[in-house]
């Protein structure tokens, strides 16, 4: 809910704008105090988050929007946050996370030339795939299927080469004789199968288990990190060096 002081603002909103009606019978100084009165206002942000499962095309209208609004979505960058405190000269900033599902990683959305990145800026989501992954295995694929096929691969040639390559090691270590056998030793595998889309294992269901990549947005790039390590930060900018390009005396 909101909080105390939040209700006691709108309700001071509320008493400004009815002796405004009141008082101002002229419709155009009426319109015009109330527009003003409007602006003074700060928004009320009660909420920690915004999901917006929708494609990058749409992403790129709504961001965009919601800063229009002063909400603040740049929480991770302390940078940025500066910025903003000199401006509103508001020590107390209450920022808002923006999260997505796999229908942001697109370049256009983070391509700074259109001016739409810096409102992503911060932004987390996630994906089944993720080729610019610095994981082993991942990696390892990426680059034999680059150099085979001279374009980067998908989330579907991924996860066909992990079942593909599932099945092979069950096959060879198992040796199977009959499809039972062959459940059965899926569902016992034991280790999780490392693979270009993440670990593989199976539940009690015999449903494959592969955990998502997390992503987030900095700075015109898609970057993976790790959900259960520090929140990701940018970079702090390099420290100038007092030392370069004095003049000698």
């Amino acid at each position: 809910g909101r909080s105390p002081e939040d209700l006691d603002e709108r309700q001071q909103f509320s008493e400004q704008a009815e002796k405004i009606t009141k008082e101002i019978s002229d419709p155009y100084r009426r319109r015009k105090a109330l527009s003003q009165l409007r602006n003074q206002q700060a928004p009320i942000v009660d909420f920690d988050a915004v999901f917006i499962p929708d494609a990058a095309r749409t992403v790129r209208l709504i961001a965009p929007a919601i800063a229009a609004e002063d909400v603040i979505t740049t929480g991770c960058d302390t940078r940025e946050l500066e910025v903003v405190k000199r401006t509103t000269k508001n020590e107390q900033l209450r920022t808002v996370q923006l999260l997505g599902t796999s229908l942001w990683d697109s370049p256009d959305l983070v391509d700074e030339r259109s001016g739409v990145a810096r409102y992503v800026q911060c932004s987390i989501f996630v994906d089944v795939f993720f080729a610019n992954s610095e994981r082993p295995a991942t990696r390892k694929f990426v680059d034999e299927f680059s150099t085979t096929y001279r374009r980067p691969p998908g989330f579907l040639e991924a996860h066909a080469y992990d079942g593909a390559g599932l099945l092979k090691r069950i096959l060879e270590e198992r040796r199977p004789q009959s499809r039972d056998e062959l459940r059965a030793a899926l569902a016992n595998a034991g280790k999780p199968f490392e693979g270009a889309a993440g670990d593989t294992v199976f539940g009690k269901d015999r449903e494959a288990q592969k955990a998502f990549f997390w992503l987030w947005i900095n700075r015109g790039s898609i970057v993976e990190f790790d959900p259960e390590g520090p929140p990701p930060v940018p970079p702090a900018a390099p420290v100038a060096d007092a030392t370069r390009g004095g003049r000698s005396r």
